[in-house]
């Protein structure tokens, strides 16, 4: 199920991490990535082979986090923050643009499986709402003008230029990616001084009263 590639980059997180368990969250990401933006049961059964944890855990750690999918959904997942200082700002009015613009509701997606259309909480981006997070992706001050724009590039297979990984990290991704796929020289950082715990000096035994 897994690709190899996936399994290799599964493999490096791991080693970034105090334990396997503590990996499970972007392990999880990048066979979500690897099987097409889903997760399906035979991809959590590889990722718990791998990390040697329970099947039970690994499930229950992708269904409580909405970040990961148990069934197929768009290729582009449209999240729109609602919450009340986005709502302030028009957030309700650009999640009617989009589906007017996709013609479907909320948690659906599109005939041609390009697009699910999602409402989701805080994307801790206020300042600039109404926003949105496509993917990976922020899309911020968005306007009618703009959902047109993004749905028409996206459904094209090209992304705006305004998409923040595309402009910050050439669009790529900080969990799928290795650090030299994004272009990050670690060489010259050193790993810190480990931490030397103090031994609690002894407490003087209590002298009786006389």
């Amino acid at each position: 199920m897994l690709s190899d590639a996936a399994v290799q980059r599964i493999q490096e997180i791991v080693k970034e991490y105090p334990n396997t368990k503590s990996a499970l969250v972007p392990a999880l990401y990048v066979a979500q990535r690897d099987a097409g933006g889903w997760l399906p049961r035979e991809a959590m059964v590889e990722v718990a082979e791998e990390l040697d944890l329970p099947e039970s855990h690994v499930y229950s750690v992708a269904t409580f986090y909405s970040m990961f999918y148990l069934k197929p959904i768009g290729e582009n997942v449209i999240q729109v923050c609602t919450t009340s200082p986005c709502g302030l700002r028009g957030a309700n009015e650009i999640v009617d643009c989009f589906k007017k613009r996709l013609g479907v509701g909320l948690n659906e997606t599109t005939a041609d499986g390009k697009f699910t259309l999602m409402e989701v909480e805080c994307l801790a981006a206020c300042n600039v709402a109404p926003m949105a997070q496509i993917n990976e992706d922020y899309y911020v001050n968005i306007t009618e003008e703009r959902v047109d724009e993004i749905v028409t590039m996206l459904g094209r297979g090209e992304k705006p230029p305004y998409a923040e990984f595309a402009q910050n990290l050439k669009g790529a991704h900080p969990i799928a990616f290795t650090d030299a796929e994004l272009g990050i020289d670690v060489s010259g950082i050193k790993p810190a001084d480990p931490v030397v715990k103090k031994e609690k000096p002894a407490e003087a035994a209590p002298t009786e009263a006389k």
